[in-house]
C-alpha cells in the first residue's frame, strides 16, 4: 500500500512506541474484545492484572514487573445477590471519569502540552467519552503540528 523505508539505527523504540500508540488510540475497542490468543497471533498483549495493552512481548514483560495492580490482592467474589447490583453498577461507571484504567490510558496517551486540561476535564467529572474525544483531538492537533515541521 506505499513505500516503507527501513528503520535507521535507534529508532526501533520509537517505532514501536508509535504503532503502540496508534493501536491504543484508533483501535482499543477491537484489541480489547480479541480473546488472548488472537492478540498474541498479531503481536499485541494484555496485562492480566490491568487490562492494558502492549505491541510486544518485552514491552509487556518490563510493565508487568512494574504493574501496582498485579501486586494488589484480587477483590473478594460478592455473594450472588450482590452479583447482580455489582454487574449494573460496573456498567455505569464506564461512561464516567471514576474508571482508572480509562483516565489512566489516556493520562498516558495525552500530549504533554495538554496534561493539565487534561486534568481538570477529569477533575471536573466530565464524562469519560468526551474526554476520550478531547484527547484524540490534542493527538491529532500534535501530530499535524510535528508532521509540517519536518
Amino acid at each position: 500500500m506505499g513505500y516503507e523505508d527501513r528503520l535507521q539505527p535507534g529508532t526501533e523504540e520509537d517505532s514501536i512506541r508509535s504503532l503502540e500508540t496508534h493501536g491504543k488510540t484508533f483501535h482499543s475497542d477491537l484489541f480489547t474484545s480479541l480473546p488472548p490468543e488472537k492478540l498474541t497471533d498479531i503481536h499485541w498483549f494484555n496485562c492480566p492484572a490491568c487490562a492494558q495493552l502492549f505491541f510486544t512481548q518485552p514491552r509487556l514483560d518490563h510493565h508487568y514487573d512494574t504493574c501496582d495492580q498485579r501486586k494488589q490482592p484480587p477483590p473478594e467474589e460478592p455473594a450472588d445477590d450482590a452479583a447482580d447490583n455489582s454487574n449494573i453498577q460496573s456498567d455505569q461507571q464506564t461512561n464516567t471519569n471514576t474508571d482508572t484504567n480509562k483516565t489512566t490510558r489516556l493520562l498516558l496517551l495525552c500530549p504533554p502540552e495538554f496534561k493539565e486540561k487534561l486534568k481538570s476535564l477529569i477533575n471536573s467529572g466530565t464524562d469519560i467519552k468526551d474526554i476520550n474525544d478531547q484527547v484524540l483531538d490534542w493527538m491529532m492537533e500534535t501530530s499535524s503540528n510535528t508532521s509540517g515541521s519536518i
